[in-house]
């Protein structure tokens, strides 16, 4: 009997939510983000094959997917410098991830199609078992920071009734899973939604940006203090967060702040043309172990991330991906903000967008892109978007 693809697709489908609601398990045990991004490559593989045979090879009409497609070439043509730059093949092997994953962004894009019938086909399951997790939290149940990109599909319509219940659903992770992430990300999603034009949310987004350039540079002579200590390997935090009232607030923030000084003025200017894969962050001496980690300093200098993955991966990438980021999310903003009404009319399509923001926020303070455990999240959720945005290109031509 042979088996409808309609099925496979949802089987697929069904892989990438478990993946993202709970990759404490899905990932960890069983390597989902892998298996999805192998399948995101062969499913690309497939669809240029048959153009192929044809005689010409079509991509796509979607801004989005090319950009994609230049981050990949991007990332391989670092991977094949990283091999004469690379400390081991084991760190090497592990960078990767930021590269592989990426295929699962055309997983999703092809599948996309299925996602509205999967997602009401589901949906009750899924608000059974959110409401467990929350009811018991568990990091074996929910990841306390993914789990705010689902919250969504728990609803059938997008009325202001549900964006609120996911808001209050976004407080009460941020509670139950006491997490400060979930807490930023449930406001500044607040303000996100709040803009009514994509004009004002440029001037704010610039605003945001110059203010928080203007206190970094203020805070460099603080951040130097981090090499009072005589050997840490994220230095002296502590010394730091003495030199002003502002920097005492919170320690975790504090860490970050450092850490990026040191990868955006000491890395410069190897970090505009990239540092490639299984090379360190930061400086490191062999066998000392000085963070609070199952690793000694060498392995969590080449595996962590700076908590902010686009800084990091901008760190390995070099510049350009900056500027593919930006384009990426230029357009995605422009759509939102200018064709608002069409995707309040497309409940699928506008959770989608407020799904992808959720992670996308997340990644700011967070390791997303370096990481398997959230990686493919990312990817996937860009994939269903671009979809949805060609959708509505059409719908309107």
């Amino acid at each position: 009997m042979k088996i409808h693809k309609r099925y496979i697709a949802y089987l697929i489908l069904l892989m990438f939510f478990l993946y993202g609601i709970n990759n404490f398990i899905f990932e960890r045990r069983f390597f989902f983000n892998e298996i999805l991004s192998f399948l995101g490559l062969l499913l690309f593989l497939k669809k240029v094959v048959l153009v192929a045979k044809h005689g010409k090879v079509s991509i796509p009409r979607s801004p989005i997917y090319k950009v994609v497609l230049f981050i990949i070439l991007l990332g391989v043509f670092q991977l094949f410098i990283s091999l004469f730059t690379k400390t081991s093949w084991y760190f090497y092997l592990r960078n990767s991830v930021i590269i592989y994953s990426i295929f699962t962004f055309f997983l999703c894009y092809y599948l996309y199609p299925y996602l509205s019938s999967f997602v009401q086909g589901v949906r009750a399951g899924l608000q059974i078992y959110v409401a467990y997790a929350l009811y018991k939290p568990s990091i074996a149940l929910l990841e306390r920071f993914m789990g705010t990109a689902f919250f969504p599909f728990l609803f059938k319509r997008n009325t202001i009734f549900t964006l609120f219940a996911v808001f209050i659903l976004d407080i009460l992770l941020a509670i139950r899973y006491e997490s400060l992430t979930v807490i930023i990300l449930t406001f500044l999603l607040f303000v996100l939604l709040l803009i009514q034009r994509y004009v004002y949310f440029k001037a704010i987004v610039l605003s945001g940006a110059i203010i928080f350039a203007v206190c970094f540079v203020a805070f460099i002579p603080a951040f130097q203090q981090y090499k009072a200590s005589r050997y840490s390997l994220f230095g002296d935090i502590k010394k730091v967060a003495k030199q002003h009232f502002l920097l005492q607030l919170d320690g975790n923030s504090t860490w970050r702040a450092v850490f990026w000084y040191r990868l955006i003025v000491e890395k410069f200017p190897n970090n505009l043309i990239g540092i490639g894969f299984g090379t360190p962050l930061l400086p490191y001496k062999k066998g000392m172990d000085t963070v609070e980690s199952n690793y000694d300093d060498e392995h969590d200098i080449h595996v962590t991330g700076a908590h902010n993955t686009y800084l990091t991966v901008a760190t390995r990438l070099g510049l350009a991906f900056w500027l593919f980021l930006l384009l990426i999310y230029r357009q995605i903003f422009r759509e939102f903000y200018f064709y608002r009404k069409y995707y309040l009319s497309q409940t699928t399509d506008y959770w989608l967008m407020i799904s992808f923001f959720s992670v996308s926020i997340v990644g700011l303070f967070n390791l997303v892109l370096e990481s398997p455990t959230g990686a493919s999240l990312y990817w996937g959720l860009l994939g269903f978007v671009a979809h949805a945005i060609e959708k509505r290109k059409l719908a309107f031509a």
